[in-house]
């Protein structure tokens, strides 16, 4: 089993996202805004897109997202 990523982009103002996976190549070091989230909190934004992008707003406000890469 290989490792991989789970990426998302989220339009704000059309309220839309797409995800998509692929290899994890480990090329890329990036803030996860997400991370501090227990299993429990990230199965419920899974289940309420509502709140999913609630979550991503509030983030946005307070400067988490867009994350950083390095």
């Amino acid at each position: 089993m290989r490792p991989s990523l789970i990426s998302y982009m989220w339009c704000a103002h059309c309220r839309r996202f797409r995800g998509w996976t692929g290899p994890d190549l480990g090329t890329f070091d990036f803030t996860d805004p997400l991370e501090k989230l227990s299993t429990e909190e990230r199965a419920a934004l899974a289940k309420d897109f509502g709140g999913f992008f609630r979550n991503l707003d509030r983030l946005w406000d307070s400067g988490e997202l867009p994350q950083r890469f390095s």
